[in-house]
């Protein structure tokens, strides 16, 4: 039970910080341009609403 316990943990722990990643990228990817002239995809709109400005 112990070693559950821990193992859930850390995977709580895991995923957790993968979010936090993964909404840390989305906002500085809906705040920027891409680099190329020709290539701007269509962003969602979901990820309208992170934009700072």
């Amino acid at each position: 039970m112990k070693n559950l316990k821990t193992t859930y943990s850390k995977t709580h722990f895991f995923l957790q910080t993968l979010s936090c990643i993964a909404l840390t990228v989305a906002t500085m990817t809906a705040n920027s341009r891409c680099a190329y002239i020709f290539h701007n995809p269509k962003k969602p709109d979901s990820l309208q609403q992170l934009k700072k400005f």
